[in-house]
């Protein structure tokens, strides 16, 4: 046995499949398709070769971390526990972050030298790729876009759930590929599916890479498919008459065992809830001896409820009750839940889901199963919905082809069968036409966080889920009244944010008259009345509004009030809470500090990161030099007045020397005004830190490619006079006075063009809140002055002292 074969053991609990070995034991990392099977261990197969390579043997080749995508929520939560469980056999200190919304999903940005695991749904992981992180603040979305498209493994598992964010995720991966010679670090996609077909990866700019480097998936070879649940038998039925409004409660009640385990799929959670109802009062009225447990799971419950769901776990198979267990479920059981039902009914389907579903059946060696999908091709589009009339059509040749190879459906029944089929039909019965194809301008244009001039943003959902299945995120608090505004509300946690569409959430509102809706805003900090509700939102509703059922989830007839989630409010980082208004700047909040003392130790704390990443001492394009350079200078501006002056005097303490200096980047928190800027709302240090390098180099070298051509307002009056004798004198009043003064004008002289544009941007986005457009905020369009982020023209900026990259202090003009 291999040193990664009894690692792997050590780990799971049992030993790898042949396919699991192999992928481990590879050393070279890159990106590939796997086709395997359901019921053949994807998810440990992908975890444990990263886990071994970048962990366990830190191999720097293999990218930081892991990002694992799911379609479904509870794949997310399901594969989160395993990961947490093989991380801790493993012996490893690996953060496993699950990215579901709420105050937990924030954190994992604050460790980004450090390797980790980051699960979420497609929702989740490629909004934040798309700089629009659904359910996290602007300021941390350029945090979460650079390190999503920088040193990290994407897993994409289940693709065939995916829809148009397959095709999202190939372009991703080819506009990286464009850029790969600016990449600091890899990134690689793996793209998975027990029904994948290479020719879905062909979007408009990655179709060429695949066609030259993944022509063919990592398959299980036909001399492995032998023993274990290749053995098992599956016998198939396809009920054209049977409906889910006609008969099939009926059908269900007569196909059940006592004592066994059945599982009823649908296509909508609408259809699910009504035949969870029906069937629960049809088992009432006939008041069976042994009457089987009844279960419901889909989509649109909040984890709270969903964390009780312990009928999908596998060890509850060996707890059945003596009337057996009927589970009436949605797509949510389609993949990654390892689900063993000895009778699978499964509502008519698009052919690579009807696969997936199948493999929740007969799923332990040496089972047998019932496999019956009931209902018929639709009329029209609408009765297709949420699939295509497409879809279905291909689907009803592939289950015509069963029927007439009479094998089953079991794993071998279903390779041996499309092993047979022409290549044409492959095509025919696994179609991929994404609605939406995100193109190289659009993804560019994302860069830019800032919001057009109506306050809105750039709507990335069409490139994440088409349809009406796109959703925002909802959560109940008990509130008096129907304020406009509530100041006071303790972050959401993840286990109170149930999903669900947000158009159904807008028309339920309509509907409660005298009920509001709220969403936290990024002007003031504080949660506001909206009447809009857009996909990746997090709404406040009050309890009293009704909306959710704990035994149907979300349920918009439902008017009882809704039970608040109980447990303690979990705290915001720092980070997070500076990130959600642009007015906060909690991150000021410590002990008293200079510009200059906060200035080298956050370009100590650079070298420490760099060195982590194994980008010490690697100057290419001057990446070192620049980086620590914005890091000297990145809090000059706070040097301004009006920051300097929302530390109160009175609270500056006599026997602190340092705490009546005027040149302070942190202040304890009892020390600040509240508001911070009252006569300048929204103002924005890091504004006038980034003016000051363009100021201090135009003076010093008005002929430096980066400031050629710039011109101040203040030069208005200088028409006419002879510019370059006036730039002279500044910059020979640079170079004679004090020789401090000219190391600081020296260093940014010394920079090229793209250098210095480098440091410019970090000094400016380094909160996030300014980036690529200074536009007005709301707070400066209600000001008296003109005003630019609080900033005024002619606002003059004291000399202070700054860090210099030779290890001393200077002081800036």
């Amino acid at each position: 046995m291999s040193e990664y074969a009894a690692w792997f053991e050590k780990v799971v609990g049992v030993a790898p499949y042949p396919w699991q070995r192999r992928l481990g034991e590879e050393q070279e990392i890159s990106s590939r398709l796997i086709r395997i099977p359901t019921g053949l261990g994807k998810s440990a197969g992908v975890v444990l070769p990263w886990l071994y390579h970048r962990v366990k043997r830190q191999d720097s080749r293999w990218p930081l971390r892991l990002c694992f995508v799911l379609p479904m929520r509870v794949l997310a939560d399901q594969m989160a526990t395993d990961a947490r469980r093989w991380v801790e056999h493993a012996g490893l200190d690996v953060p496993v972050h699950l990215l579901m919304g709420g105050v937990e999903a924030t954190r994992w940005v604050e460790d980004l030298d450090r390797p980790a695991i980051l699960i979420g749904t497609q929702d989740m992981m490629l909004s934040r790729a798309l700089n629009r992180g659904y359910a996290s603040s602007r300021g941390l979305w350029p945090m979460e876009f650079g390190a999503l498209h920088h040193d990290c493994l994407w897993v994409y598992d289940e693709v065939q759930l995916m829809g148009v964010a397959l095709a999202t995720s190939t372009q991703l991966e080819a506009f990286r590929r464009m850029w790969s010679e600016r990449a600091l670090r890899p990134v690689h996609s793996w793209w998975m599916s027990a029904t994948l077909q290479p020719e879905w990866l062909d979007s408009i700019d990655f179709q060429q890479t695949r066609r030259e480097h993944l022509e063919v998936a990592l398959q299980i070879p036909e001399g492995e498919r032998v023993g274990g649940i290749w053995e098992n038998e599956k016998t198939f039925e396809w009920a054209t008459e049977l409906v889910a409004d006609r008969g099939l409660i009926e059908r269900i009640l007569e196909e059940h065992e006592a004592g066994k385990q059945s599982l009823i799929v649908l296509n909508t959670v609408s259809a699910a809830v009504r035949v969870f109802t029906e069937l629960k009062k049809a088992i009432a009225k006939t008041k069976p001896s042994t009457p089987p447990s009844l279960e419901l799971a889909h989509s649109r419950f909040r984890p709270y409820e969903r964390e009780r769901w312990n009928f999908l776990r596998r060890d509850a198979e060996a707890e059945l009750p003596p009337g057996g267990r009927i589970i009436i479920a949605t797509q949510v059981v389609e993949a990654g839940v390892d689900l063993s039902a000895s009778l699978l009914m499964t509502e008519l389907a698009p052919y690579p889901s009807l696969v997936q579903r199948f493999g929740r059946a007969g799923r332990r060696a040496g089972e047998r199963a019932r496999v019956i999908v009931f209902g018929s091709l639709p009329k029209d589009s609408k009765g297709a919905l949420p699939y295509s009339l497409e879809e279905l059509e291909a689907s009803t040749v592939a289950l015509r082809r069963l029927i007439e190879d009479g094998a089953g459906v079991s794993i071998r029944a279903l390779e041996e069968c499309e092993s047979r089929w022409p290549r044409e039909l492959l095509y025919e019965i696994y179609p991929y036409r994404p609605e939406q194809t995100l193109r190289r301008r659009e993804f560019e244009d994302l860069f830019d966080t800032s919001p057009d001039l109506s306050g809105a943003d750039l709507d990335v959902s069409r490139y994440i889920r088409v349809g009406a299945d796109r959703d925002a995120r909802i959560f109940f608090r008990d509130i008096e009244g129907n304020p406009r505004t509530i100041e006071s509300v303790d972050p959401p946690r993840r286990d109170e944010l149930c999903p669900a569409p947000a158009k159904e959430i807008e028309e339920w509102r309509s509907r409660r008259e005298g009920v509001n809706l709220y969403v936290l805003d990024y002007e003031s900090g504080v949660w506001v009345r909206t009447d809009r509700v857009i996909p990746g939102m997090v709404v406040l509703a009050p309890s009293h509004a009704g909306g959710y059922d704990p035994d149907i989830g979300w349920a918009p007839s439902s008017k009882s009030k809704v039970e608040v989630v109980p447990g303690e409010a979990l705290s915001e980082s720092l980070l997070v809470e500076a990130s959600e208004s642009i007015e906060s700047d909690v991150l000021s909040h410590a002990e008293w500090k200079t510009i200059a003392f906060h200035g080298r130790e956050v370009e100590e704390e650079i070298s420490k990161i760099l060195s982590a990443l194994g980008l010490a001492s690697n100057d290419a394009d001057g990446l070192e030099t620049t980086l620590k350079l914005a890091a000297r200078w990145h809090d000059a501006g706070k040097a301004h007045r009006i920051f300097s002056e929302a530390i109160l005097e009175e609270r500056r303490p006599d026997d602190i020397p340092l705490a009546k200096r005027h040149d302070l980047a942190k202040a304890p928190s009892n020390a600040w005004r509240r508001p911070a800027y009252p006569e300048r709302p929204g103002f924005r240090h890091e504004l006038v830190s980034t003016l000051a390098l363009f100021e201090l180099l135009k003076r010093a070298a008005p002929e430096h490619e980066a400031v050629s051509g710039f011109r101040w307002p203040d030069e208005a009056s200088l028409d006419g006079a002879d510019d370059a004798s006036t730039h002279d004198a500044a910059s020979e009043a640079l170079s004679s006075g004090d020789g401090a003064l000219g190391t600081l004008a020296e260093e940014l002289k010394s920079l090229t063009a793209s250098e210095f544009d480098r440091v410019a941007y970090l000094v400016c986005s380094h909160h996030g809140k300014i980036r690529c457009t200074w536009a007005s905020s709301p707070f400066d369009q209600r000001a008296d002055e003109p005003t630019l982020f609080g900033v005024l023209d002619g606002d003059e900026l004291p000399a202070l002292e700054l860090a210099a990259g030779d290890g001393s202090y200077v002081e800036t003009p």
